[in-house]
């Protein structure tokens, strides 16, 4: 449950994640593949597993959200965001504004504009996992998130593809969890596509 991001130069940042022994990391390390040898870098300001890791126009990559441990009260989900500057002598791992939403098992993915999109993911709410529909959207040149229109259907565990265009093409998802009394047991069959210039979602048929 770790995140990878290419950086400009070609190496591969892996950033936190589950351990073997189950712990929550805030290790980060750097694979080159052309000596093919893997170093670590500083660690993150918060260990985090299930979050995104964003690679920037700026060189920097952003990574957002994800789960840490709460102490006796198990998993919470983070708001908290950070930025890599692998360019930096000293202090590569930076505090980034937080999230507008906390969340875990999203998707993000680059805009043409170079703006960031987060999609869905979950919220731990009383020891469950219940999927989201909100969306945000990270501008790297403000450093700041703001709202945009929600999926049209709760998603998390999904995947996420910028097309030729410039849409977003969301697919499927995990089970959405209880809703009243109501658990869906199968994973999700349907698709979305939101359009930046629209800041709306529609369905993809």
């Amino acid at each position: 449950r770790h995140s990878i991001a290419m950086l400009g130069d070609g190496r591969v940042l892996v950033t936190g994640g589950l351990g073997a022994d189950g712990a929550i990391l805030a290790s980060a390390e750097i694979y080159d593949p052309i000596t093919g040898i893997w170093s670590a870098t500083e660690p993150m300001t918060t260990a985090r597993f299930g979050h995104t890791a964003t690679p920037l126009g700026t060189g920097k990559v952003l990574v957002a959200g994800g789960t840490a441990e709460r102490g006796p009260q198990g998993y919470g989900t983070l708001a908290s965001a950070e930025l890599y500057d692998p360019a930096a002598p000293t202090r590569m791992w930076a505090a980034a504004a937080p999230l507008t939403d906390a969340r875990s098992g999203h998707q993000a993915v680059t805009l043409p504009d170079q703006r960031v999109l987060l999609i869905g993911g979950a919220l731990a709410t009383g020891g469950q996992e219940v999927a989201l529909g909100y969306c945000e959207l990270y501008d790297p040149a403000a450093g700041a998130w703001t709202p945009t229109a929600s999926l049209g259907v709760p998603r998390s565990g999904h995947q996420a593809t910028v097309l030729a265009d410039g849409r977003v093409l969301v697919t499927g998802g995990d089970p959405t969890g209880p809703t009243g009394s109501v658990v869906r047991a199968a994973s999700l069959d349907t698709a979305e596509l939101y359009v930046p210039a629209a800041g709306a979602w529609t369905p993809a048929r």
